[in-house]
């Protein structure tokens, strides 16, 4: 692996403040989320924000990027543009083995779950909060639910909400199904997250652990805090038809909480080594936590 020192001389961390200008955020978490992640806007090698940010000029048809090589040497590759549809993934998944974590497996489902009777894990992956137009939420979290029942109840119950950056959340059928989950005496419950869980994703996340009877946050802190401003009008300016959005409403999803994101009650920081090699991080430590140990206690 290499970590990017810069672009066209630009050191890395002066890269990342200027695109940050164009990046909509309530915190940190979400603005590097929407800057680096290969699930997102990925501004890094957006060509126009590259533009915009005077990394690159216009007309340019490539950039010098920097690499610091796991040797400590540094080398220099000159990486032309490539229109975005004829890119096909591979970028990213030239630099990792992308496709290899069960949470990226299935992301054209809006949410699915897999039960893992030998190692008592049910495993639940919602990518976006809309409603599959093949099974209703009420149904997918009945399935749930009987999976786990099958388990004696004696299973351990991940809910992943990474990437998860919103749409409608469910909140009749999800509190139904935390209702249920709090009758179900020996399961435990960890809910996953990072900077890309954001709007209803992060909202499910919050009402999660808040209702859920021993609901543990797992991973990365989330892209909002709990209590945020809600969708609101959609404005278009006249000349250059960019749409924009005022919003009057204020959700107050917790009272009294403070921190500028929802944050994990145990922290879990994905190491580029671990990705490489197909190895899933957050669920490995949340899998030890459950046993009683981790690897790497922060």
């Amino acid at each position: 692996f290499a970590e990017l020192e810069g672009i066209n001389g630009i050191p890395t961390a002066e890269v990342m403040k200027r695109l940050e200008e164009y990046v909509s955020c309530e915190n940190d978490y979400w603005a590097i989320w929407k800057l680096t992640s290969t699930f997102s806007s990925n501004l890094i090698i957006n060509c126009d924000a590259l533009e915009a940010a005077g990394i690159i000029q216009p007309g340019d048809e490539s950039a010098q990027w920097e690499f610091k090589l796991e040797d400590g040497t540094v080398t220099k590759v000159e990486i032309s543009s490539v229109p975005s549809e004829k890119t096909g993934g591979w970028i990213s998944k030239a630099l990792y083995n992308v496709g290899s974590l069960m949470y990226e497996n299935i992301m054209t489902q809006n949410f699915w779950h897999e039960c893992f009777p030998d190692e008592e894990l049910v495993y639940v992956r919602i990518n976006r909060c809309k409603e599959r137009s093949d099974l209703s939420w009420g149904k997918f979290f009945s399935q749930v639910l009987a999976d786990i029942r099958a388990l004696d109840g004696a299973a351990e119950v991940v809910i992943d909400l990474r990437g998860n950056s919103g749409g409608l959340l469910p909140k009749s059928e999800l509190f139904t199904f935390i209702s249920a989950l709090n009758n179900i005496e020996k399961r435990s419950l960890y809910v996953l997250m990072d900077g890309g869980t954001f709007s209803s994703g992060m909202l499910m996340a919050s009402f999660l652990r808040q209702y859920a009877d021993g609901a543990v946050l797992a991973g990365l802190p989330a892209g909002q805090p709990p209590n945020v401003m809600g969708p609101g009008d959609i404005r278009t300016l006249p000349n250059s038809q960019y749409t924009f959005t005022i919003t009057y409403a204020y959700f107050l999803s917790w009272p009294g909480y403070e921190e500028n994101a929802l944050m994990p009650d145990v922290f879990v920081y994905p190491a580029i080594e671990d990705y490489q090699q197909g190895i899933d991080s957050i669920l490995e430590e949340v899998r030890n936590f459950a046993k009683g140990y981790m690897k790497n206690e922060v």
